[in-house]
């Protein structure tokens, strides 16, 4: 039997949703899927070097190539030649803008082209600022029109992108979908303070540990997270809290300094990059997201997995997920700040309420949002063809 080849393509310095989402499913067919890795050459080796031992890790094969700019016309070239030489090509897969740039230059090169070609939006509203705007304006009428088809990781991008122009048949909601460590009830308490422990976290008992997992980035809002913890300090004294952030990005330098200002530094933690952060959630009492835009949280499914409350912004697909009270606290995105901390404290009041609350979650992610289910459903979409 023939054995067909899958691509799927990265551009990325950092391990951050779009990996910890398909690497891992990959992993189970390994023998047919591979990586291509866009390494950008403008970032060192020691700030990429966690994305090859992230791909390592899940005994994945990986192609590097280097790309130079914005287009690189020799990035194109090599990725042309890795599709030509590669035997019963049946699918090239590449992840957001930069990376389906370079997926439709180097296809259109290709004469007869026989695989399908395939890009995975992970979230329309993601990212904030002019420059970003920019980029997702020419992804959506100038690139995926031109591949065979655009999946989306929520059900309300799939209609955003057909209001934009694309053809209702060619974009397909392929929600989001993770498997990590499932922690029991009942083992929970013991693997929160192990974990604390390897973090070496040291808290009192009555202290209420929020975590945060997201890349540093305006659409993160973590400028928001320090106004609601500058408030719960000052407004709710009795609140012991605190909040470890895990992530790296283009505004650590500002948030810690930040920190320090609103003398936080006793509440808030910047614990950077923590490789497979997603199989200890269970150290958090609860999930804190309160971003501006998402497609459908990685982070969030990975706390259900735990058993993990979710507090979070009621945005984009995160309605795909958390789709009632019994499932987690949401909070509108326009929301003030004072009734966000208020609502903080009502929702960490009661610890039986927040363990049913985890429990229902965990069997809601379990059912609908495992890597079986998110890998059973895109090998489905790849038979669907060309269209």
């Amino acid at each position: 039997m023939e054995r067909h080849m899958i691509f799927h393509i990265f551009n990325s310095s950092l391990i951050s949703g779009p990996e910890t989402l398909a690497m891992p499913a990959l992993a189970e067919i390994k023998d047919k899927a591979q990586i291509i890795w866009l390494r950008e050459a403008r970032v060192s080796d020691e700030k990429q070097k966690h994305v090859a031992s992230y791909m390592q890790s899940y005994g994945l094969t990986y192609h590097t190539i280097p790309v130079e700019s914005r287009l690189d016309k020799q990035a194109v070239q090599k990725l042309k030649e890795l599709f030509e030489k590669t035997e019963n090509l049946e699918v090239a897969h590449a992840h957001d803008v930069k990376a389906s740039f370079y997926l439709l230059k180097a296809s259109e090169q290709i004469q007869n082209r026989k695989f399908q070609t395939i890009s995975t939006h992970h979230g329309v509203f993601a990212r904030s600022g002019f420059i970003n705007h920019m980029y997702e304006k020419y992804y959506a009428h100038f690139i995926l029109p031109k591949l065979d088809r655009t999946l989306t990781v929520c059900s309300s991008d799939r209609l955003v992108l057909i209001k934009r122009g694309l053809k209702p048949a060619q974009v397909v909601a392929h929600l989001n979908g993770v498997t990590r460590n499932r922690i029991s009830q009942t083992d929970r308490l013991a693997a929160q303070k192990k974990i604390r422990q390897d973090w070496g976290l040291n808290v009192s008992e009555d202290t209420f540990v929020f975590g945060v997992a997201a890349r540093l980035d305006h659409e993160k809002r973590h400028n928001l997270i320090l106004d609601v913890a500058h408030e719960l300090k000052s407004n709710h004294p009795n609140f012991k809290f605190v909040i470890l952030c895990f992530g790296r990005g283009p505004l650590e330098e500002s948030l810690k300094k930040r920190t320090k200002l609103l003398g936080l530094d006793n509440n808030v933690q910047w614990r950077g990059y923590r490789s497979h952060l997603g199989q200890e959630f269970a150290g958090f009492d609860s999930l804190l997201s309160l971003s501006s835009a998402e497609g459908l949280p990685i982070n969030l499914i990975e706390s259900g997995w735990a058993a993990t409350p979710v507090f979070a912004s009621n945005v984009n697909g995160v309605g795909d997920l958390v789709t009632a009270e019994s499932l987690g606290t949401l909070v509108a995105a326009d929301e003030d700040v004072k009734s966000i901390a208020a609502k903080i404290v009502g929702f960490a009041a009661s610890k039986e309420k927040l363990a049913q609350v985890g429990l229902n979650f965990q069997a809601h992610v379990e059912k609908h949002f495992s890597q079986a289910e998110w890998l059973k459903n895109l090998l489905e979409i790849y038979r669907m063809g060309k269209g």
